[in-house]
């Protein structure tokens, strides 16, 4: 049997249950799916950020296969296992009621229900419809799909509803995937040295190509649509809220490295009848002794990786590493009482703002702070002004809001200044949701917010193993940190910042389920569900996926056959164009979505710029003829 110190209570249970089944050759077999899907969701989340935060459409899909393959396997081995019951976490519940909304939005509403659900959506419907009922785009980018006798819909951007509800299914996948891979402290270890590292090569990767910055991503990548970007993502405040996520798992990853101790013997009592300074160096000493390797690491990962945030010059990521460090520290001193606290954290602090300063990243931020007009919050381009005026649309869009990635279309409908720039997002998590999904979708981010906190707090303040105080340490830093970066900030619209976060939200929210069916008092958190239960989840969210594969797949299709911007007749001919156009064809056949059509559009005036070309070539040849027979 596996060592006990070194696993969870429950993975312990689970141990002695499989030691004393009869027939070994199942936990074998169990074993190995489960190896194969731990391997596939850990190159899922580590890989997510390197392709640009996974925002390409032929990223999402080699993800999603990759969890796809990983659900598959799990479904196979809950049917070898012997347990009749799994843990399956609350927080998933509100996960899908995500899910169940924004069905609700994308699907044609009777009159009556309709009445009830809809609110301004009837007259815009009613406004940009077509008397054949052929597909319409609004000024603001809303689509309607409107026919003779069918009611519009909740939604005033099905497409981008779709694409949000590709990424709940994703996030849902990753976030049940890992509550099940990752259990004992030696898969724990595993997944948080992974994030770290890579959050280290993240950060490295971004310094290095800010200091040799040649307006190309990867040194190579054109910037078709320009951008703030910090090593592979294009938004540096998307790849601060990534970091911040790496952040956390460094520090759960250092505060389990650094609750091992170096020697086995008593640990000195230091009195505090000495002088402060006495103790002081007593703890430095002592802390020094059980300095080894892999805490001297540890703590050189928290380093690079604060460096990286700031080096981002996020100014919401700077914020939210400023006052979720704080609050970790707190929560964390509270709850467990650390000693030698101080004796890590002063000099760390201090080596993180003396290497800022030293590679020149401490004034560009300063620069960056200094640039907030706080005497003036109403111009053109300020987020107070849009989010102002997109406040009118929460109480004339209905119950449901306008459907979730609709707010660049909502936004125009509603400002009230010279269009100088399109808000694509709300650049505020709180107030995104709440425009695109009403009270209802706000309702479900903040419950699943707090229910995650629970999770993470439950864990620091109950849990006795090194591993899981851990888990909780990092869902405290975790959770405080991006609750303030989506003050500013909508970043789980990208991918990568999605998958990483439901992967550290399903750790702690495991654990804490685990945790709370040891303990001898009584605890909701306790109850697990069957393994038929289990299953039919596993099946629904399996076919979730799989209908976003192939969407992906499609969508995948159309950016590989089209440029994504206006070609120039030099780089294209017309031969070419032409063979383009009856491949774009057949897809729009099978699913004419927006952005298809909008490629074929675009290579249709294309073509027509080459003919014209072509015909003004022909006419000038006919004249220079016409003008040596003259002659």
């Amino acid at each position: 049997m596996t060592v006990p110190e070194n696993m969870t209570l429950q993975a312990t249970v689970d141990q002695t249950d499989l030691d004393n089944l009869p027939g070994q050759r199942s936990a074998t077999w169990s074993d190995r799916f489960a190896w194969i899907a731990r391997v596939l969701v850990l190159l899922a989340i580590l890989l997510s950020p390197w392709m640009i935060g996974s925002i390409q459409d032929w990223s999402q899909f080699w993800l999603s296969l990759a969890l796809l393959v990983g659900l598959g396997l799990w479904w196979f081995e809950t049917a070898l296992n012997k347990r009749n019951t799994q843990v399956l976490p609350y927080i998933a519940v509100f996960l899908l009621l995500g899910i169940g909304l924004g069905l609700l939005q994308i699907i044609p509403l009777g009159d009556s229900l309709g009445g009830m659900l809809l609110g301004r959506q009837t007259e815009i419907y009613e406004q940009y419809t077509t008397a054949a009922g052929a597909v319409s785009t609004t000024a603001a980018g809303a689509v309607s799909e409107a026919e003779s006798g069918v009611s519009p819909r909740i939604s005033l951007n099905t497409q981008g509803t779709y694409r949000h509800l590709r990424l709940l299914v994703i996030a849902l996948a990753t976030l049940l995937l890992c509550c099940r891979y990752f259990r004992t402290r030696f898969h724990l270890t595993i997944l948080l040295v992974a994030m770290t590292a890579n959050g280290v090569a993240l950060s490295f990767f971004g310094m290095i190509q800010k200091l040799t910055w040649n307006g190309m991503l990867f040194w190579s990548l054109e910037l078709t649509q320009g951008g703030s970007p910090f090593g592979p993502f294009v938004n540096r405040n998307n790849s601060a809220g990534y970091l911040l996520i790496c952040l956390a798992c460094a520090i759960g990853l250092a505060n389990m490295i650094l609750s091992e101790r170096k020697n086995k013997g008593p640990v000195p009592i230091i009195s505090s009848e000495i002088p402060l300074w006495r103790q002081m160096s007593q703890h430095v000493l002592y802390f020094i002794s059980e300095l080894t390797a892999p805490k001297v690491a540890s703590l050189i990962s928290i380093f690079f990786i604060a460096v990286g945030v700031i080096a981002s010059l996020s100014r919401g990521g700077v914020l939210a590493l400023i006052v979720g460090g704080l609050i970790t520290l707190v929560v964390y001193g509270v709850a467990r009482r650390p000693k030698n606290l101080g004796v890590i954290l002063v000099p760390l602090t201090l080596s993180v703002i003396v290497l800022t300063s030293w590679l020149g990243f401490g004034d560009e931020l300063f620069s960056r702070f200094e640039r907030v007009d706080t005497t003036n919050i109403a111009t053109a381009d300020s987020r107070f002004q849009h989010w102002t005026d997109t406040w009118g649309s929460v109480a004339e869009m209905g119950w449901f809001g306008s459907g979730l990635g609709s707010y660049g279309s909502v936004h125009r409908l509603y400002r009230t200044n010279v269009e100088n720039a399109v808000f694509e997002y709300a650049e505020n998590q709180y107030f995104q949701s709440l425009v695109e999904g009403g009270w209802f979708c706000l309702t479900i981010y903040v419950m699943a917010w707090l229910m995650a906190v629970y999770y993470a707090l439950f864990l620091l303040k109950r849990s006795q193993s090194p591993a899981t105080v851990s888990v909780g340490l990092a869902g405290v830093f975790l959770l405080s940190s991006q609750a303030v970066a989506s003050t500013f900030d909508y970043g789980f619209y990208m991918p990568s910042n999605m998958i990483g976060m439901a992967a550290v939200v399903g750790l702690f929210a495991y654990h804490s389920h685990s945790i709370a069916r040891r303990l001898k008092g009584h605890s909701w958190l306790r109850y697990e569900v069957s393994n038929s239960v289990v299953q039919v989840l596993l099946v629904l969210v399996f076919g979730g996926l799989t209908m976003a594969c192939m969407d992906l797949s499609k969508t995948s299709q159309v950016t590989r056959l089209t440029p994504s911007r206006v070609v120039d007749y030099k780089t294209l001919d017309l031969k070419q164009t032409n063979e383009k156009i009856i491949s774009l064809n057949k897809i729009v056949k099978q699913s004419p979505s927006v952005k298809a059509l909008n490629q074929l559009g675009k290579l249709w005036v294309h073509r027509a710029r080459l003919e014209f070309m072509q015909q003004l070539v022909d006419d000038k040849k006919r004249q220079g003829l016409g003008d040596e027979l003259s002659e």
